[in-house]
Protein backbone atom coordinates (compact mmCIF):
# COMPACT_ATOMS: atom_id res chain seq x y z
CA UNK A 1 0.00 0.00 0.00
CA UNK A 2 1.31 3.26 -0.64
CA UNK A 3 2.57 5.74 2.12
CA UNK A 4 0.17 8.66 1.25
CA UNK A 5 1.05 10.18 4.66
CA UNK A 6 4.72 9.93 4.55
CA UNK A 7 4.46 11.44 1.01
CA UNK A 8 2.21 13.90 2.25
CA UNK A 9 4.31 14.89 4.69
CA UNK A 10 7.03 15.51 2.33
CA UNK A 11 5.61 17.17 0.01
CA UNK A 12 3.52 19.13 2.44
CA UNK A 13 7.08 20.50 3.88
CA UNK A 14 8.04 21.96 0.22
CA UNK A 15 4.73 23.62 -0.17
CA UNK A 16 4.42 25.45 3.20
CA UNK A 17 8.27 26.79 2.68
CA UNK A 18 7.14 28.88 -0.31
CA UNK A 19 3.75 29.89 1.42
CA UNK A 20 2.50 33.23 0.71
CA UNK A 21 1.03 33.60 4.60
CA UNK A 22 2.80 33.19 7.07
CA UNK A 23 0.94 31.18 10.23
CA UNK A 24 -1.71 33.19 11.97
CA UNK A 25 -0.39 35.32 15.24
CA UNK A 26 -2.18 34.07 19.22
CA UNK A 27 -4.59 37.16 18.10
CA UNK A 28 -5.43 35.58 15.04
CA UNK A 29 -6.26 32.30 15.85
CA UNK A 30 -8.48 33.27 19.00
CA UNK A 31 -10.58 35.78 16.83
CA UNK A 32 -13.27 35.57 14.31
CA UNK A 33 -13.50 38.25 11.63
CA UNK A 34 -17.06 37.05 10.48
CA UNK A 35 -15.64 37.87 6.86
CA UNK A 36 -14.96 35.08 4.11
CA UNK A 37 -11.67 34.73 2.83
CA UNK A 38 -10.20 36.92 5.54
CA UNK A 39 -8.35 34.12 8.10
CA UNK A 40 -4.55 33.52 7.42
CA UNK A 41 -3.98 29.73 5.92
CA UNK A 42 -1.37 27.80 7.47
CA UNK A 43 -0.73 26.19 4.20
CA UNK A 44 -1.62 28.95 1.42
CA UNK A 45 0.70 28.03 -1.64
CA UNK A 46 2.35 30.32 -3.71
CA UNK A 47 -0.23 31.15 -6.66
CA UNK A 48 -2.88 28.87 -4.78
CA UNK A 49 -1.83 25.58 -5.77
CA UNK A 50 -0.18 22.54 -4.66
CA UNK A 51 0.59 18.94 -5.78
CA UNK A 52 0.53 17.28 -2.25
CA UNK A 53 0.70 13.88 -3.19
CA UNK A 54 -2.60 12.47 -1.45
CA UNK A 55 -4.65 10.53 -3.16
CA UNK A 56 -6.20 12.00 -6.20
CA UNK A 57 -9.80 12.50 -4.54
CA UNK A 58 -8.12 14.56 -2.03
CA UNK A 59 -6.82 16.96 -3.94
CA UNK A 60 -9.87 17.89 -5.94
CA UNK A 61 -12.80 21.13 -4.32
CA UNK A 62 -14.38 20.86 -2.05
CA UNK A 63 -11.70 20.31 1.64
CA UNK A 64 -12.61 17.52 3.22
CA UNK A 65 -11.89 15.81 6.32
CA UNK A 66 -10.96 12.16 6.28
CA UNK A 67 -12.18 10.02 9.26
CA UNK A 68 -10.68 7.34 10.72
CA UNK A 69 -12.42 5.43 14.23
CA UNK A 70 -11.28 2.19 16.14
CA UNK A 71 -12.60 0.42 19.34
CA UNK A 72 -11.60 -2.42 21.78
CA UNK A 73 -12.89 -3.62 25.09
CA UNK A 74 -9.46 -4.01 25.99
CA UNK A 75 -7.71 -7.42 27.14
CA UNK A 76 -8.50 -6.80 31.40
CA UNK A 77 -12.16 -5.70 30.78
CA UNK A 78 -15.52 -8.00 30.89
CA UNK A 79 -17.51 -4.94 28.98
CA UNK A 80 -17.22 -1.45 27.33
CA UNK A 81 -17.94 1.93 29.36
CA UNK A 82 -16.78 3.80 26.13
CA UNK A 83 -18.92 5.49 23.47
CA UNK A 84 -17.21 7.58 20.23
CA UNK A 85 -19.54 9.92 17.63
CA UNK A 86 -17.86 11.00 14.49
CA UNK A 87 -19.56 12.53 11.54
CA UNK A 88 -18.82 15.17 9.17
CA UNK A 89 -20.32 16.97 6.06
CA UNK A 90 -20.02 19.19 3.33
CA UNK A 91 -21.53 22.19 1.89
CA UNK A 92 -20.34 23.50 -1.20
CA UNK A 93 -21.81 26.19 -3.89
CA UNK A 94 -21.29 28.66 -6.26
CA UNK A 95 -17.43 28.70 -7.12
CA UNK A 96 -15.11 27.31 -4.93
CA UNK A 97 -17.27 28.36 -1.48
CA UNK A 98 -17.51 25.70 0.95
CA UNK A 99 -18.01 24.79 4.32
CA UNK A 100 -16.67 21.50 6.38
CA UNK A 101 -18.45 20.82 9.68
CA UNK A 102 -17.54 18.00 11.86
CA UNK A 103 -18.39 16.84 14.95
CA UNK A 104 -15.91 14.39 16.93
CA UNK A 105 -16.76 13.43 20.05
CA UNK A 106 -15.10 10.18 23.04
CA UNK A 107 -16.69 9.55 26.26
CA UNK A 108 -15.35 7.51 29.07
CA UNK A 109 -18.15 5.92 31.40
CA UNK A 110 -17.19 5.34 34.59
CA UNK A 111 -19.20 3.38 37.75
CA UNK A 112 -19.81 0.15 36.91
CA UNK A 113 -21.06 -2.32 34.34
CA UNK A 114 -24.55 -0.75 33.28
CA UNK A 115 -24.22 2.66 34.90
CA UNK A 116 -20.80 3.29 33.02
CA UNK A 117 -22.00 2.37 29.61
CA UNK A 118 -25.48 4.07 29.89
CA UNK A 119 -23.40 7.50 31.07
CA UNK A 120 -20.96 7.69 28.38
CA UNK A 121 -24.04 7.01 25.97
CA UNK A 122 -26.32 9.40 27.90
CA UNK A 123 -23.74 12.06 27.35
CA UNK A 124 -23.29 11.85 24.00
CA UNK A 125 -26.35 11.61 22.95
CA UNK A 126 -27.58 14.53 24.72
CA UNK A 127 -24.64 16.79 23.47
CA UNK A 128 -24.23 15.87 20.05
CA UNK A 129 -28.20 16.55 19.60
CA UNK A 130 -28.16 19.90 21.24
CA UNK A 131 -25.34 20.85 18.97
CA UNK A 132 -26.72 19.78 15.77
CA UNK A 133 -30.38 21.38 16.65
CA UNK A 134 -29.10 24.74 17.86
CA UNK A 135 -26.04 25.33 15.95
CA UNK A 136 -25.23 22.40 12.57
CA UNK A 137 -28.07 22.04 11.19
CA UNK A 138 -28.38 25.98 10.35
CA UNK A 139 -25.35 25.84 8.90
CA UNK A 140 -26.58 23.98 6.27
CA UNK A 141 -28.11 26.86 5.13
CA UNK A 142 -25.48 29.28 4.52
CA UNK A 143 -21.75 29.87 3.67
CA UNK A 144 -21.36 32.68 6.09
CA UNK A 145 -18.72 32.45 8.71
CA UNK A 146 -19.86 31.73 12.24
CA UNK A 147 -18.40 33.98 15.07
CA UNK A 148 -17.60 32.26 18.56
CA UNK A 149 -20.10 34.37 20.37
CA UNK A 150 -22.18 32.43 18.35
CA UNK A 151 -20.71 29.28 19.03
CA UNK A 152 -19.53 28.85 22.80
CA UNK A 153 -22.88 29.39 24.63
CA UNK A 154 -24.41 26.40 22.34
CA UNK A 155 -21.00 24.34 23.66
CA UNK A 156 -21.87 25.26 27.34
CA UNK A 157 -25.10 24.27 26.80
CA UNK A 158 -24.55 21.20 25.22
CA UNK A 159 -22.32 20.31 28.13
CA UNK A 160 -25.52 21.34 30.60
CA UNK A 161 -27.86 18.74 28.84
CA UNK A 162 -24.86 15.85 28.60
CA UNK A 163 -24.78 16.44 32.80
CA UNK A 164 -28.69 16.44 33.43
CA UNK A 165 -29.00 13.26 30.73
CA UNK A 166 -26.42 11.49 33.29
CA UNK A 167 -27.90 11.92 36.48
CA UNK A 168 -31.17 11.11 34.36
CA UNK A 169 -30.06 7.98 32.61
CA UNK A 170 -27.39 6.73 35.28
CA UNK A 171 -27.30 7.97 38.77
CA UNK A 172 -24.54 6.84 40.39
CA UNK A 173 -22.16 6.76 37.13
CA UNK A 174 -20.04 9.45 35.07
CA UNK A 175 -18.26 10.07 32.16
CA UNK A 176 -15.80 12.14 30.28
CA UNK A 177 -16.30 14.16 27.74
CA UNK A 178 -13.90 15.35 24.67
CA UNK A 179 -15.66 16.93 21.36
CA UNK A 180 -14.25 18.75 19.07
CA UNK A 181 -15.97 20.53 16.47
CA UNK A 182 -14.43 21.45 13.48
CA UNK A 183 -15.50 24.57 11.03
CA UNK A 184 -13.34 24.74 8.29
CA UNK A 185 -10.23 25.43 9.98
CA UNK A 186 -11.26 25.88 13.34
CA UNK A 187 -11.56 23.62 15.99
CA UNK A 188 -13.53 23.97 19.26
CA UNK A 189 -12.51 21.68 21.89
CA UNK A 190 -15.19 21.03 24.79
CA UNK A 191 -13.69 18.81 27.47
CA UNK A 192 -14.19 17.26 30.99
CA UNK A 193 -12.59 14.65 32.61
CA UNK A 194 -9.06 12.91 31.18
CA UNK A 195 -10.36 11.90 27.51
CA UNK A 196 -7.59 13.77 25.10
CA UNK A 197 -7.69 15.64 22.03
CA UNK A 198 -4.32 15.93 20.26
CA UNK A 199 -2.76 17.64 16.68
CA UNK A 200 -0.21 16.53 14.04
CA UNK A 201 1.34 19.01 12.29
CA UNK A 202 3.68 17.47 9.35
CA UNK A 203 5.41 20.08 8.86
CA UNK A 204 6.73 20.29 12.46
CA UNK A 205 6.23 16.62 13.17
CA UNK A 206 4.59 17.96 16.55
CA UNK A 207 2.17 16.26 18.43
CA UNK A 208 0.41 18.84 20.31
CA UNK A 209 -2.24 17.73 23.77
CA UNK A 210 -4.94 20.41 23.52
CA UNK A 211 -6.90 19.42 26.63
CA UNK A 212 -5.67 19.19 30.22
CA UNK A 213 -6.34 15.99 31.89
CA UNK A 214 -8.81 17.02 35.34
CA UNK A 215 -7.02 14.18 37.39
CA UNK A 216 -5.92 15.14 41.21
CA UNK A 217 -2.64 13.40 40.17
CA UNK A 218 -2.14 15.86 36.89
CA UNK A 219 -3.19 18.49 39.92
CA UNK A 220 -0.66 18.08 42.25
CA UNK A 221 1.81 17.93 39.38
CA UNK A 222 0.72 21.22 38.15
CA UNK A 223 1.75 22.32 41.56
CA UNK A 224 4.74 21.05 41.51
CA UNK A 225 4.26 18.27 44.08
CA UNK A 226 4.58 15.57 41.72
CA UNK A 227 7.42 15.07 38.79
CA UNK A 228 5.74 14.22 35.59
CA UNK A 229 7.72 10.52 36.08
CA UNK A 230 5.87 9.89 39.62
CA UNK A 231 2.48 10.80 38.13
CA UNK A 232 2.66 8.81 35.43
CA UNK A 233 3.10 5.81 37.83
CA UNK A 234 0.93 6.87 40.39
CA UNK A 235 -1.54 4.41 41.28
CA UNK A 236 -4.60 7.26 41.72
CA UNK A 237 -3.70 9.00 38.65
CA UNK A 238 -7.18 8.22 36.65
CA UNK A 239 -9.17 9.68 39.69
CA UNK A 240 -10.99 12.75 38.51
CA UNK A 241 -12.09 16.29 40.02
CA UNK A 242 -14.22 16.87 37.16
CA UNK A 243 -16.79 14.56 35.07
CA UNK A 244 -20.46 14.54 34.23
CA UNK A 245 -22.67 12.87 36.45
CA UNK A 246 -20.71 13.29 39.42
CA UNK A 247 -20.74 15.39 42.31
CA UNK A 248 -21.96 19.43 41.76
CA UNK A 249 -22.67 21.35 38.31
CA UNK A 250 -19.20 23.25 39.41
CA UNK A 251 -17.57 20.31 38.77
CA UNK A 252 -18.99 18.98 35.29
CA UNK A 253 -18.04 22.70 34.12
CA UNK A 254 -16.08 21.89 30.54
CA UNK A 255 -12.82 23.55 29.66
CA UNK A 256 -13.62 24.74 26.03
CA UNK A 257 -10.68 26.46 23.94
CA UNK A 258 -10.39 27.62 20.10
CA UNK A 259 -7.23 26.08 18.18
CA UNK A 260 -6.52 26.77 14.24
CA UNK A 261 -5.45 23.64 11.95
CA UNK A 262 -4.35 23.75 8.58
CA UNK A 263 -4.71 21.19 5.88
CA UNK A 264 -2.34 18.54 5.93
CA UNK A 265 -2.67 18.30 9.73
CA UNK A 266 -4.36 15.41 11.82
CA UNK A 267 -6.65 15.35 15.01
CA UNK A 268 -6.61 12.30 17.50
CA UNK A 269 -9.06 12.08 20.04
CA UNK A 270 -9.27 9.21 22.30
CA UNK A 271 -10.10 7.45 26.03
CA UNK A 272 -7.00 7.06 28.25
CA UNK A 273 -7.48 3.32 27.42
CA UNK A 274 -5.23 4.56 24.98
CA UNK A 275 -3.04 7.28 26.10
CA UNK A 276 -2.28 5.74 29.53
CA UNK A 277 -0.04 3.01 27.83
CA UNK A 278 0.98 4.00 24.59
CA UNK A 279 3.55 7.14 24.41
CA UNK A 280 2.92 10.03 22.54
CA UNK A 281 5.97 9.56 20.79
CA UNK A 282 4.44 6.38 19.72
CA UNK A 283 1.12 8.02 18.70
CA UNK A 284 3.41 10.38 16.52
CA UNK A 285 4.77 8.01 14.78
CA UNK A 286 1.98 6.27 13.96
CA UNK A 287 -0.04 9.38 12.46
CA UNK A 288 3.25 10.14 10.61
CA UNK A 289 2.74 6.98 8.55
CA UNK A 290 0.01 5.49 8.60
CA UNK A 291 -2.10 4.84 4.69
CA UNK A 292 -5.33 6.72 6.52
CA UNK A 293 -7.40 7.86 9.44
CA UNK A 294 -8.67 4.05 9.54
CA UNK A 295 -4.90 2.70 9.22
CA UNK A 296 -3.77 4.73 11.66
CA UNK A 297 -6.73 4.42 14.38
CA UNK A 298 -7.35 0.28 14.33
CA UNK A 299 -3.53 0.47 14.48
CA UNK A 300 -3.35 2.40 17.41
CA UNK A 301 -5.99 0.80 19.18
CA UNK A 302 -3.71 -2.90 18.59
CA UNK A 303 -0.26 -1.19 20.08
CA UNK A 304 -2.55 -0.83 23.57
CA UNK A 305 -3.95 -3.76 23.34
CA UNK A 306 -0.41 -4.82 22.80
CA UNK A 307 0.67 -3.17 26.35
CA UNK A 308 -1.43 -4.99 28.04
CA UNK A 309 -5.06 -3.22 27.09
CA UNK A 310 -5.68 -2.52 30.63
CA UNK A 311 -8.93 -0.17 29.84
CA UNK A 312 -11.63 0.51 26.91
CA UNK A 313 -9.96 1.97 23.87
CA UNK A 314 -11.94 4.92 21.43
CA UNK A 315 -9.95 6.45 19.25
CA UNK A 316 -11.01 8.71 16.02
CA UNK A 317 -8.67 10.16 13.79
CA UNK A 318 -9.65 13.30 11.32
CA UNK A 319 -7.44 14.22 9.01
CA UNK A 320 -7.81 17.57 6.83
CA UNK A 321 -7.18 17.08 3.52
CA UNK A 322 -5.39 19.41 1.35
CA UNK A 323 -6.97 20.78 -1.98
CA UNK A 324 -5.36 22.34 -5.53
CA UNK A 325 -7.05 25.51 -4.36
CA UNK A 326 -6.93 28.26 -1.79
CA UNK A 327 -9.85 27.74 0.26
CA UNK A 328 -11.05 31.06 2.88
CA UNK A 329 -12.81 30.31 5.59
Amino acid sequence: MVDWFGKARQALERLLKRAETPPPSEEEATADTGEAGSAPLLARPAGGTGSLNWPSEALGFPPQYWVGTAQHVGLQRDHNEDALYAAHTILAAGTYQSRALGLFVVADGMGGHLHGEIASQAAIGAFTRHVWNHLLAHMHWGLRSTPPTEIYPVLHYAVAQAQDKVLEEAPGGGTTLTAVLALDQRLFVTHIGDSRAYLYNPLTQELRLLTQDHTWVHRLEELGELTAEEASRHPHRNVLYKSLGQGSDSSAEADISLERWAPGMMLLVCSDGLWDVVSDDAIQEVLAWASSPSAAAQRLVRMANDAGGPDNISVIVVAYRPTKRTVHT
